[in-house]
């Protein structure tokens, strides 16, 4: 059984969210590492009480823009969503209040955990081996797929639903009614409760609302996405709505049902389509206590639990796998799968199966220019409509430009990549990959995305952020800690790596 940042104490709970793959999910070449810096801040914090860190921390409410923006879309340039880089000190700040009040948080997750409730998505501690992402996927399927799976003798109704746009509804001072307790938590906002313990510690969730809020233009209305941190911040929330659930449904005398919830993803298991309606309906009251609203496009009550414990996507994988073929063929089937489940994790996972088998379908032949030239095409046309897939197109694609036999030839096939894939709200993650492809071979691009721009600066990070608001100290942290490994530029080779952006090659 893997173990969760539950499972941690105080201090390794620290050390999981310094980390540059918790601290940014959005997938960046191997190369920025945001460990040292975030590690050097919460030296200069770790020896402050909690009213100092606020304090610290309270300037940084006044910049609209204090965090670093990636904008990423779903293939249609109309469904967007912003992925923040959280300013490195106000990121640390938050996590040296968790540690401080870890005990009292670990004991509150206890409180969440209810008989009829699975909670899948608690932060999962990676095995050496692997990757977050990857641990986190093969949680997913051991938590949610096969559980599902286990519930099909004693169940016979399955009802489906999500919230919508739920990290952006989260109303900051329900955290400290996830802490406290809604009414305790109204109850100190009136000044009834007793603020005159001695050596009482801080009210956690305030505080973690404040910093929240100093992370958002001191706005109380969402929270920001990019972060394992902000994940975990989230199921404070949901995993105390798990609680009021489970009071609804007690009150319509209805105990035979099981739910697993992954973050803000929903599966009812019921005896029948009126009692999976009806937690529906008490879920859906809960939930609009908090802000949060049902997405109705994506609810649904069906009596096939066996097709319905995979997503759609996932179950035509298993039931139609690609078969091995030429590269060409086996890349006009991922792209038309591509088609039909637009930016799926299940479109990563062939791409990732095709990579490991091209070195060895090229091994066994010599293909003509025209033909690697028709290959690169179809994986760019991927990357186009599947935008998560982009980091390992352009690994494919690197391997695949590597085959010319002229290095004016390598320079025309990536300008005409770069033109098809440019503009749009995508255009940042481009820059970073395109970058990637190019930074080990002599071709000049410039580039305006900042994260791009440090690879030929010298360990000034405070580009990237707005460090104005700080002390002397903490601005001298920002600007001699580099996030460019030299040691991986160094050393990398032109041609990108399977495992420099392959999270799934296992599958």
């Amino acid at each position: 059984m893997n173990k969760t940042v539950l499972d941690l104490n105080a201090s390794e709970m620290r050390e999981f969210f310094l980390q540059s793959d918790r601290y940014c999910t959005v997938k960046l070449p191997e190369y920025f590492c945001f460990t040292n810096l975030l590690k050097n801040l919460y030296g200069h914090i770790k020896k402050k009480n909690e009213s100092s860190i606020v304090q610290d921390c309270k300037k940084a409410g006044n910049f609209e823009r204090i965090n670093y923006e990636i904008m990423v879309d779903k293939g249609s340039g109309l469904d967007w969503r912003k992925l923040q880089l959280i300013h490195p000190f106000l990121y640390v700040s938050l996590v040296r209040i968790l540690e401080i009040h870890w005990n009292e948080l670990q004991e509150r997750f206890a409180y969440f955990k209810q008989d009829n409730i699975l909670c899948a998505s608690i932060p999962i501690v990676p095995d050496s081996r692997r990757s977050y992402i990857k641990e986190t996927v093969l949680n997913w399927g051991e938590k949610v797929v096969h559980v599902s799976l286990s519930f099909l003798l004693e169940y016979s109704c399955l009802a489906c639903t999500d919230i919508t746009n739920c990290y952006n509804s989260v109303y900051t001072h329900s955290v400290e009614w996830a802490l406290l307790g809604k009414e305790f938590s109204k109850q100190e906002v009136l000044g009834k409760t007793n603020k005159n313990q001695k050596g009482k510690k801080e009210n956690v969730g305030k505080v973690i609302d404040t910093l929240l809020r100093y992370m958002h233009y001191n706005q109380t209305n969402g929270i920001l996405q990019g972060s394992v941190l902000m994940d975990f911040i989230a199921e404070f929330v949901l995993g105390y709505t798990d609680t009021k659930l489970t009071e609804a449904v007690e009150k319509i005398k209805v105990s035979n049902y099981k739910i697993i919830r992954y973050r803000d993803d929903y599966r009812i298991f019921t005896k029948n389509s009126d009692d999976g309606n009806e937690i529906l309906k008490l879920l859906s009251e809960v939930l609009s206590e908090f802000g949060f609203t049902l997405n109705a496009q994506k609810t649904s009550v069906k009596e096939d639990l066996v097709n319905g414990a995979f997503k759609e996507d996932k179950l035509e994988f298993i039931l139609a796998p690609l078969r091995t073929s030429t590269g060409l063929e086996q890349l006009i089937r991922i792209y038309n799968f591509g088609k039909k489940f637009p930016n799926s994790g299940q479109i990563v996972k062939l791409l990732s199966k095709y990579r490991y088998t091209l070195d060895k379908w090229l091994s066994k032949r010599k293909i003509s220019n025209t033909q690697i030239t028709e290959l690169i095409a179809i994986v760019t046309n991927i990357a186009d409509k599947n935008p998560r897939t982009l980091p390992l197109c352009m690994n494919i694609i690197s391997f695949l430009t590597d085959q010319y036999s002229f290095d004016q030839q390598k320079k025309d096939i990536i300008e005409k990549v770069k033109n098809k894939l440019s503009g749009g709200t995508r255009r940042e993650l481009l820059e970073i990959w395109m970058q990637r492809l190019t930074l080990k071979f002599e071709y000049e691009q410039s580039f305006s995305s900042k994260l791009c721009q440090l690879i030929n600066r010298n360990n000034d990070t405070g580009g990237l952020f707005d460090i104005s608001w700080l002390s002397n100290e903490i601005r001298d942290i920002f600007r001699e800690t580099p996030v460019i490994d030299r040691n991986i530029t160094e050393k990398m080779p032109p041609v990108i790596g399977k495992n420099e952006t392959d999270d799934f090659n296992e599958y």
